[in-house]
């Protein structure tokens, strides 16, 4: 998959494709969902899209726009996956 239409960049069950046109993209994503089909899994249709980088996007609790990327939000009661914790929140890890 990776290099075929673009770079595919996973994190656990999150995946993006970056690809360098809209028809990379279109085809891209058409790939991905038979790959995942073959799998019997599906693309969340609610979390699925396409985007560039001048109109912004989401993905693993970040924001990337243009050149820039930023944590999104924080809402009460979540930790960033890739921000650490107080050891005394990891049981001293």
């Amino acid at each position: 998959m990776d290099g075929r239409h673009g770079r595919l960049v996973r994190y656990a069950d999150d995946l993006a494709l970056f690809c360098r046109d809209l028809n990379a993209a279109t085809a891209g994503a058409e790939h991905v969902a038979g790959e995942l089909d073959l799998l019997r899994l599906r693309l969340h249709p609610g979390k699925t899209y396409i985007a560039t980088f001048d109109a912004g996007f989401r993905m693993l609790g970040w924001v990337f726009q243009g050149e820039q990327g930023w944590p999104e939000q924080e809402r009460r009661g979540w930790t960033h996956p890739l921000v650490a914790r107080p050891a005394t929140e990891c049981g001293g890890l």
